[in-house]
């Protein structure tokens, strides 16, 4: 933008604000279907989905917006990408179905997404379950806004009860003998399959979350937070009618208050939250207990959790210092809590120092100065003295300078050294760590071209120790505008691991993920957009690539004078796992849809192939 090119606008009267109520009705029809192995082979079995929506919104003031919504189908929303998971713990992917963005900024609680205490997540809620289906959400309503100087919302979604199953194989070799006809023997081999199905039930299930934030002296805020998942106490077949309920025996219940105090004069800001859960207490005893330490019953708080957060920055520097204590039985089931029984303490500090001699823009952690130049984490428990190197759950240190020159180009190092305790035999990434205690270092190198021009260019090549293995990864990306209305990427990433010892399975893994995304702008209100990938696997060097997921995404949309928006989608996921007999469950899921909108009102018709839409809390790497 050259503000030297701007001018003055002028004759504009009688605007009007838009309609403060829409009401979106749509239509689905298709079927869903599911190919698996059974003791013949495989089977096919296909449903018949008949369904209906509705959206409404309704602006009840300027500050104010009431959301409702009945049976959504969120087709539209672009699958996560598939990405090699290198921790121990759930990947967390970001929340994109709109009725949850909303008012999001009401709901964060101490920060969003860098919260050190996360105890609201919305992907919670219409989880995608382990078999590869997806719990339906059947109504929601969420009202947020701001009266004065109080922001509050309140969200209410109920989830349909879901059954579900875990299919096993296991092939197991028989040897046949017979006697010849010379009378000798004759050994063969007969392979028998056998097949187990475990069924499980997601029950329905009510949420509630309310948020009340209160301004204080101009910069700074109070608030509070309460989260409740109420699930039926016995899964019966019937959803009940719509509402407000309480659990007895099943419930989960989180209450938190966060202080924001931010200085009127200066840059300093602190943050001070603390959070508490409620669970049945059988509940919360099987839950502690199944990290076979019972000493965590006696834990003083046990179902707290608390952090401290100062920061402080100016034009060209930040600093960060937090202190995270979080108990054993803290659980929130709307969160994303990943480690408990934990204290921890980070620091960082970044840099992004403009120089503008020799080619150089600036020099820091980052071109856009956020990212850390230093820092590091050092996590324990509570069994223990803060700094007891015997009960260190893990450290880290990293350093990450960058430099950004006056063309666009955008170049970083990054080096880290970590340290990890593992209590048990880990799979990480396909490959298999014994328990004990690790340290080990990497190093990466990235380099990006100016995203402005025609051709863009982003890479990065990282290696490495990892655990008791070795770690390579590559990425690249290539993005190409050869017109103002086309836009096409390609996109690879591979990541390899090898342990160097070999004691049997799950030794090595191998992954080639590319990804192929095209957009054409028919105009400013008329577009395609298509993306696709692939995840494909090795699991020692001499095997041929495997494909596990193969993804892809259509999306034609166009928005009308009045507002209205027309739009065809499909999405598909096939996810291939193999099984000793060499066949190849297909999984769910894939998805088309068609809506459209007439005057003031929006039908959708939509074909579902296979049923679900990619949009579970997260997805991890198998």
């Amino acid at each position: 933008m050259e503000y030297s090119k701007g001018g003055r606008i002028v004759g504009l009267e009688g605007i009007k604000p838009g309609r403060a109520l829409e009401l979106l009705p749509y239509t689905v029809m298709g079927t869903i279907g599911n190919r698996g192995a059974t003791q013949r082979g495989e089977a096919i079995n296909f449903d018949l989905r008949r369904d209906f929506g509705l959206d409404l919104k309704w602006g009840i003031t300027s500050n104010i917006t009431a959301d409702a919504t009945l049976n959504p189908d969120f087709a539209q929303i672009e699958t996560d990408r598939e990405v090699v998971n290198l921790s121990r713990f759930e990947f967390r992917f970001d929340e994109r179905r709109p009725f949850f963005l909303e008012g999001t900024t009401i709901f964060s609680f101490g920060g969003g997404f860098f919260s050190p205490l996360p105890i609201f997540f919305s992907r919670r809620i219409g989880t995608q379950l382990l078999d590869g289906s997806t719990v339906q959400i059947l109504h929601g309503e969420k009202v947020s806004g701001k009266i004065g100087g109080t922001s509050f919302g309140l969200l209410n979604v109920h989830t349909r009860e879901t059954p579900w199953a875990l299919t096993q194989s296991e092939v197991t070799t028989i040897a046949d003998t017979t006697v010849t006809s010379t009378g000798g023997l004759r050994i063969a081999n007969r392979d028998t399959l056998a097949v187990t199905r475990t069924l499980f039930t997601e029950p329905e299930t009510n949420w509630n979350v309310f948020r009340l934030q209160r301004d204080l002296f101009g910069r700074s805020t109070l608030g509070v937070i309460g989260l409740m998942k109420e699930p039926e106490d016995r899964p019966d077949d019937h959803t009940e009618l719509p509402g407000f309920r309480l659990s007895d025996t099943k419930y989960n219940r989180v209450i938190g208050a966060d202080l924001r105090l931010q200085s009127i004069r200066t840059e300093h800001q602190l943050n001070l939250l603390v959070a508490r859960s409620f669970l049945p207490k059988t509940e919360l005893h099987s839950r502690v207990l199944a990290n076979s330490d019972s000493t965590l019953l006696t834990q003083t708080a046990l179902e707290w959790g608390g952090a401290i957060i100062h920061s402080w920055r100016n034009a060209w520097m930040r600093t960060t210092a937090s202190y995270t204590d979080i108990r054993a039985g803290l659980f929130s089931d709307l969160g994303f809590i990943t480690r408990r029984d934990i204290r921890q303490a980070e620091a960082s500090i970044g840099m992004n120092h403009l120089i503008r001699k020799w080619g150089i823009r600036s020099i820091g952690s980052s071109s856009s100065g956020r990212g850390n130049l230093i820092g590091g984490t050092w996590i324990t428990n509570h069994h223990g003295g803060f700094f007891d190197r015997d009960l260190v759950a893990s450290w880290t240190v990293e350093a990450n300078p960058s430099l950004e020159f006056e063309n666009g180009v955008d170049f970083r190092l990054k080096w880290s050294r970590n340290f990890d305790r593992l209590d048990r035999e880990t799979t990480i990434a396909g490959v298999a760590f014994p328990a004990g205690t690790y340290t080990f270092d990497d190093y990466a190198a990235e380099i990006s071209t100016d995203r402005g021009k025609r051709i863009s260019i982003e890479g990065s090549y990282t290696q490495g120790n990892f655990y008791d293995g070795m770690r390579r990864t590559i990425e690249a990306e290539t993005t190409l505008k050869p017109m103002y209305r086309i836009r096409i990427g390609l996109n690879l990433t591979y990541n390899r691991l090898k342990r160097t010892q070999m004691p049997g399975a799950f030794w090595f893994d191998e992954r080639w993920i590319p990804r192929f995304r095209f957009n054409y702008s028919f105009s400013p209100d008329m577009f395609i957009s298509l993306f696709a990938q692939i995840n494909t696997r090795r699991k020692t060097p001499t095997d041929h690539l495997e494909i596990k997921t193969l993804l892809s995404n259509f999306l034609f949309a166009y928005t009308m004078p009045q507002g209205h928006t027309f739009f065809l989608a499909y999405n598909q996921l096939t996810d291939d796992e193999y099984n000793p007999r060499g066949q190849r469950p297909l999984r769910p899921a894939s998805q088309a849809i068609v809506a459209c909108s007439i005057s003031d009102s929006q039908y959708v018709i939509g074909l579902v192939v296979f049923g679900g839409s990619g949009q579970g809390p997260y997805r991890q790497d198998r």
